[in-house]
């Protein structure tokens, strides 16, 4: 969900507001881009939208600081031209893949947070300001489960971290992004 949108459609219009949700890179890739549906004429729109992403574990246990982002963009959609950016943020999910790995997957690691839109302005991210002053933010719920399946015994490990019981195969974390 998102509120304070700034309207997009004329003077006397509202917006059409659609979410896209990317895990990783900003860059749309196909495939691995995921979008709600248009809410037509508003400004607070409710998408109650669920993702899922496959989330590398092996590359956070190998590169240790590698971060994970959750890339969210916000467009006004136009029917009869290219759709306009309303605005981005990013969310950075790390933090709670730590946890899911330190409490060795057993549980579901969850956050839910409002997040300020941005806009690029002569190369500088900038608050986005909608009706009445008020800030654009979006509601975004981040989940990180590690399937039981991927934690392995961890008496046969040896090792005394819940990190350490669980194999470190590729793909083996569930990330889910409600927007």
């Amino acid at each position: 969900r998102a509120s304070n949108l700034p309207v997009m459609d004329g003077m006397f219009g509202l917006s059409d507001p659609y979410c896209t949700v990317q895990l990783g890179s900003p860059e749309a890739i196909p495939g691995k881009t995921f979008s709600t549906a248009v809410q037509y004429n508003k400004l607070d729109p409710i998408w109650n939208d669920t993702f899922i992403f496959p989330i590398d574990f092996h590359e956070r246990v190998v590169k240790g600081d590698a971060k994970v982002v959750l890339h969210l963009h916000v467009y006004d959609y136009d029917a009869m031209s290219q759709h306009d950016l309303i605005g981005f943020c990013c969310m950075d999910v790390s933090q709670l893949l730590d946890q899911a790995m330190h409490e060795g997957g057993t549980t579901s690691c969850c956050e839910s947070r409002w997040i300020k839109l941005q806009q690029t302005v002569k190369e500088k991210a900038t608050t986005i300001f909608g009706r009445n002053r008020k800030v654009s933010q979006i509601k975004v719920t981040t989940q990180v489960t590690i399937p039981l399946s991927d934690i392995a015994d961890k008496g046969s490990q040896g090792g005394t971290s819940p990190a350490q019981g669980i194999h470190a195969g590729r793909n083996n974390q569930i990330g889910r992004a409600h927007v």
